[in-house]
C-alpha cells in the first residue's frame, strides 16, 4: 500500500478504509496496480465482516497467463 491511504469510521460503526494496492503477481512476473476500498465492522473487538471493492481487471491483467 502506499501512503495515500485513509481511514474513517462511520456514525455506525462501520470502517472505511481506501488504498491503493502495488505489486508483482509471482505467477507471471506482471506488476499490477490497484485502489481499493475496504469495508470493516468490528463486533466484540473483532472484524465480525469485511467486504471489499478493488479493480479486479487489473488483477486478472496481471494473473492470466499471457495468450499468443
Amino acid at each position: 500500500m502506499s501512503d495515500d491511504q485513509g481511514v474513517r469510521q462511520s456514525t455506525d460503526g462501520t470502517i472505511v478504509v481506501t488504498g491503493h494496492y502495488r505489486g508483482t503477481a509471482r505467477a507471471t512476473g506482471r506488476a499490477y496496480e490497484a485502489e481499493f476500498v475496504h469495508l470493516w465492522r468490528v463486533t466484540d473487538g473483532r472484524i465480525s465482516w469485511l467486504h471489499q471493492y478493488t479493480d479486479t481487471v487489473r488483477w486478472h491483467q496481471a494473473l492470466a497467463p499471457a495468450t499468443g
